[in-house]
């Protein structure tokens, strides 16, 4: 447990867990197996039908189902996923839990918690982030590291950024630049106005995932 929050490597991991977090590649040949315990249910079809990437979409939910059955005792088929006015996934059966998805192939990234949470996760991959989605501290934070670990730590920006926005119900509607990162060898606290979020990253050299939960 790291401040709260378990990431995890397998759903069973996650049993009577108050805040887990499941970093997973989709191409895992444990995936078809966990599939099998948490069918596709209609509801979920004309939620991802209208996007690019409806599959990956639809697996994420379901494997959303999967963790949640894990961490209530519920069946996973038994758990109903809706989504707020903005997209964002919401538990709507059990009550009173919070549930985030991310995915950027082969990654996918699910937080299941009792209280508001958001979840991020990027491949290490192609170049830093465009200046402009950083505010001045985090442009100087990752120019004073290594040359080959600024694609890293831009990343690290981003999805805590990211974590955090989906936390308060905001995955599209705040500017990055507006979302301030406290790095601190990486970043550890974000806000954003008035908001804060405490933000734990996953271990891994391939990708760079967090999640973003209270700060207390």
């Amino acid at each position: 447990m790291t401040a709260g929050v378990r990431w995890i490597d397998a759903p069973e991991e996650a049993r009577s867990a108050q805040a887990a977090a499941w970093l997973v590649r989709l191409d895992d040949p444990r995936v078809d197996r966990w599939l099998a315990r948490s069918p596709a249910l209609a509801a979920d079809l004309p939620i991802v039908a209208s996007s690019a990437d409806a599959g990956e979409r639809l697996v994420r939910r379901r494997l959303a189902r999967l963790l949640l059955g894990e961490m209530t005792g519920m069946w996973p088929a038994g758990v109903v996923l809706d989504r707020t006015a903005g997209g964002g996934p919401i538990v709507a059966v059990p009550a009173d839990w919070h549930v985030s998805l991310a995915g950027r192939a082969p990654w996918c990234a699910v937080a299941v918690a009792r209280s508001p949470v958001g979840i991020d996760v990027e491949p290490i991959a192609g170049e830093p982030l465009p200046l402009d989605l950083l505010t001045a501290a985090e442009r100087a934070w990752i120019a004073d590291r290594p040359a080959a670990d600024r694609l890293r730590a831009s990343l690290a920006c981003w999805v805590a950024k990211e974590a955090h926005a989906k936390r308060f119900g905001h995955p599209r509607g705040l500017d990055p630049a507006a979302v301030e990162t406290q790095p601190a060898g990486r970043p550890r606290f974000v806000r954003s106005g008035d908001d804060w979020s405490r933000v734990v990253f996953a271990g891994g050299a391939a990708c760079v995932a967090a999640v973003a939960v209270d700060i207390e």
